[in-house]
């Protein structure tokens, strides 16, 4: 054989290592799309899955006992991908194995697809939607609620660039292209950074604080779980925010 071939079949052994198995069973054909148009949101093992919602398939996303990319990232991807493909707009996870030691090397799930009218509230910790994924871009979501330094305002920078300025009773909420690996950091008397690795279609929520410092205070920024920061963003919503005491550090 060729050295060309050896390359050849080499890459395509290299690729077919790295996928995952995925196996779905389809009970409802009727919703079978081959675009994505509306959002796919993931319910956890402890989330209840609306009344409301129509139940059209099932999945399973395991390992194909060579697999090597499957991160709990990879797997939920794939799993709205698929979710969507076959018309479905929900997934709900009803069994989890994660890595371990002496077995698998990836996440491991079975869930069930449901299909949703978009008007019925959906309690989720998982935040993802195909529209943002397809467009390649990620949802940074800032907020801040702290009687902590309450006066002092800072700028939030993705890499070199300001992308906007945190006060008192704020929340933002900035698209932008899902670049990879940024560096989020905040300076008043000292600096607070953190590295974030974007990928398409998910939503980050960024709680930029304070902490004590020797004059104005120190930002103290921090990644926070969706359904805890959902919740403190909706008690800053309740409260008018005042720009007047924002002042420059």
């Amino acid at each position: 054989m060729k050295k060309s071939s050896w390359l050849l079949l080499a890459a395509l052994l290299l690729v077919c290592s790295c996928a995952q198995r995925i196996k779905m069973q389809v009970s409802n054909p009727g919703y079978q799309t081959d675009s994505v148009t509306a959002p796919v949101r993931v319910l956890s093992l402890n989330d209840t899955v609306p009344a409301e919602a129509v139940l059209i398939g099932t999945l399973k996303i395991g390992d194909n006992g060579f697999s090597k990319s499957g991160n709990l990232d990879t797997t939920l991807r794939l799993a709205r991908e698929h979710a969507a493909k076959a018309g479905g707009n929900l997934v709900k996870i009803t069994w989890h194995k994660a890595p371990s030691t002496f077995g698998s090397s990836c996440h491991r799930i079975r869930a069930n697809i449901y299909r949703l009218d978009s008007s019925v509230p959906v309690e989720t910790s998982v935040m993802f939607d195909s529209v943002h994924y397809r467009n390649g871009e990620s949802v940074l979501h800032f907020f801040r609620k702290a009687p902590l330094g309450a006066w002092v305002g800072y700028n939030v920078k993705v890499n070199d660039s300001v992308v906007t300025r945190a006060r008192n009773n704020w929340a933002e909420e900035i698209v932008i292209p899902a670049t990879g690996e940024i560096t989020l950091s905040a300076t008043t008397e000292s600096t607070s950074s953190l590295i974030l690795n974007l990928q398409p279609g998910y939503h980050y929520y960024i709680r930029c604080g304070m902490k004590y410092g020797a004059l104005v205070g120190r930002p103290k920024l921090e990644i926070v779980e969706p359904s805890v920061a959902k919740a403190e963003i909706e008690a800053i919503q309740q409260t008018a925010p005042d720009p007047d005491t924002d002042t420059e550090p």
